[in-house]
């Protein structure tokens, strides 16, 4: 991992200030290993940041779809409270439709009750 390939990076760099510049072939040779462990961290950084935005766009995409799922259940919820709804209001209406017809029932019983008591009283009262 880095552990291993900065030491060295390290030591190919010092290696090649050391030698100076009219050293030749361990020049060369130091800074090809540098340029080598330079071109391997570099790659080891480009497939981690590859894995990363793998990990990255795997979440998002779990995270979109429980949030797809969550919109649909609202909705579904939604629906279903609306037809709940609709249905209470369906029955209100049909009670206050039938208590209106029975008050109106009641009070023309209570009305035809009343007017066969007051003629019975006024036929009782005469004999």
């Amino acid at each position: 991992g880095d552990g291993a390939a900065t030491p060295a990076a390290d030591r190919a760099s010092t290696r090649s200030a050391g030698a100076g510049a009219g050293a030749g072939a361990g020049a060369f040779e130091s800074s090809a290993m540098a340029r080598y462990f330079a071109l391997t961290l570099h790659a080891t950084d480009t497939a981690r940041m590859k894995e990363e935005r793998e990990r990255v766009r795997a979440v998002a995409e779990r995270l979109r779809a429980t949030l797809v799922a969550w919109e649909r259940a609202r909705q579904q919820q939604l629906r279903a409270e609306g037809r709940r709804t609709r249905v209470v209001s369906t029955w209100q209406r049909l009670l206050t439709k039938t208590s209106a017809a029975q008050t109106a029932a009641a009070r023309a019983e209570l009305a035809a009750t009343l007017e066969a008591a007051e003629a019975g009283k006024g036929a009782r009262g005469r004999g």
